[in-house]
């Protein structure tokens, strides 16, 4: 894994916009990267693989557009999970503080809301 900052094309990046279409996030994609601030997902993120945020202590905001696209996501593990290092999650721009599991939801992910 890597340790410290992430460029990509030459820039160093701290926050992070998944594109729309990009459905999965790899094992370790962003472990190691402490100076990572936020990630946004897009809504076509179905699954994050383990480890995918392992040691990106530096994480302290996710944004989801919608709680049914947040619960619809799949954890690797529990280092896959945006949130392993206290990040908050914001759905629609909010801070999440409370949750109402929308009509139709089945089941919940494993991690989806872990620390």
């Amino acid at each position: 894994a890597a340790h410290g900052d992430l460029y990509i094309g030459g820039s160093k990046e701290t926050e992070i916009v998944i594109p729309d279409g990009v459905a999965e996030i790899g094992d370790y994609a962003f472990a190691g990267f402490n100076t990572l601030k936020s990630v946004t997902l897009s809504e076509s993120i179905k699954s994050i693989g383990k480890g995918a945020f392992y040691g990106a202590g530096a994480l302290k905001a996710i944004y989801c557009n919608s709680l049914e696209n947040w619960l619809g996501i799949s954890f690797g593990d529990k280092l896959a999970t945006p949130m392993t290092y206290g990040a908050d999650l914001y759905i629609d721009g909010e801070l999440l503080t409370e949750a109402v599991i929308p009509e139709g939801i089945t089941s919940i992910n494993d991690s989806a809301f872990a620390n």
